[in-house]
């Protein structure tokens, strides 16, 4: 709960768990680091992110998730070279990590200087290596898309939802393929049953926080068409079924401000804004849309 309150909270923790597995004699874990390290990472502190990375692979130098978190966070930072390192160094003993070859492969889509069919054959790799793995196919189907194959698109994604009905991620990226390359109907049928296939018992009419992201998307796919009321009712939904869903809030007081219901974005705002703890990066980055839409 406390990783929630802001980076401050986050680190009190990590240092908490360092200083009992020491007072108590026990190895350091290379997971405290790693989570560590994600941590300040996300708060923009790569530097000290590096460092705790390193300080977990020093601990354990097998260990895949401290390898494939530098790499991803390297990928970001267009450290192309670095980032293959982590990659390549991982799959020498963990060749069959699924996660691992997805986020090398999402690494060569981005790479100015990429081969697609580098991109392409890593995608297929972690597909054989775990071919239920929802995360390498939403990932091949969104590269694939780029090219205009939408109906390979269209069947990976398929395939994800079949194989595992409540990958929320894999509903919401066919509902918006449908929306961009589809029709209207056939995506607003996608979200329906995303939402059913993903619904909590104890989520109530909205579905529970699973099913946040795909009343989200379906609200910007009527903003699009201007059914403005059942925009407002899927952002609710999804603002009921998580009311710390950041893409939420922006979308619909998006919507409101092109509307100019100013006073109906900043109530938005500020309820969304009460959810937060002071320091959190979700809380920055609703004050920075906040101050946007009233400087304009």
């Amino acid at each position: 709960r406390k990783l929630r309150q802001g980076p401050n909270a986050g680190r009190l923790c990590y240092q908490t768990a360092e200083n009992e597995l020491r007072q108590a004699g026990l190895k350091p874990s290379s997971h405290v680091y790693t989570a560590w390290a994600s941590l300040e990472w996300k708060a923009g502190e790569i530097r000290r992110a590096r460092e705790l990375f390193k300080m977990a692979l020093k601990i354990d130098p097998k260990c895949s998730a401290a390898w494939n978190q530098l790499g991803v966070m390297e990928t970001q930072k267009e450290n192309w070279e670095e980032a293959e390192k982590c990659f390549e160094t991982v799959l020498k003993f963990d060749r069959r990590n699924s996660r691992v070859l997805q986020a090398y492969a999402i690494m060569e889509t981005k790479r100015p200087d990429t081969d697609s069919r580098m991109a392409i054959g890593l995608f297929e790799k972690g597909l054989k290596a775990n071919g239920r793995d929802g995360g390498v196919l939403q990932a091949y189907a969104l590269y694939v898309a780029k090219f205009g194959d939408i109906d390979a698109a269209r069947d990976l994604l398929k395939k994800g939802t079949e194989i595992d009905q409540r990958h929320a991620a894999l509903w919401q990226a066919w509902g918006v393929l449908e929306t961009r390359h589809g029709s209207t109907s056939a995506a607003r049928e996608v979200f329906q049953q995303g939402i059913w296939a993903c619904a909590q018992s104890s989520g109530g009419q909205s579905g529970g926080r699973r099913c946040a992201r795909l009343w989200q998307a379906w609200g910007v796919l009527e903003a699009k068409e201007n059914d403005h009321t059942a925009a407002r009712r899927c952002f609710s939904r999804a603002l009921d079924a998580d009311n710390r869903n950041v893409a939420t809030v922006t979308a619909w007081t998006a919507m409101e401000e092109n509307l100019g219901n100013f006073r109906d974005a900043r109530l938005i705002f500020e309820r969304a804004l009460r959810q937060f703890g002071a320091q959190s990066e979700e809380k920055m980055s609703l004050w920075r849309a906040y101050e946007l839409m009233e400087s304009q």
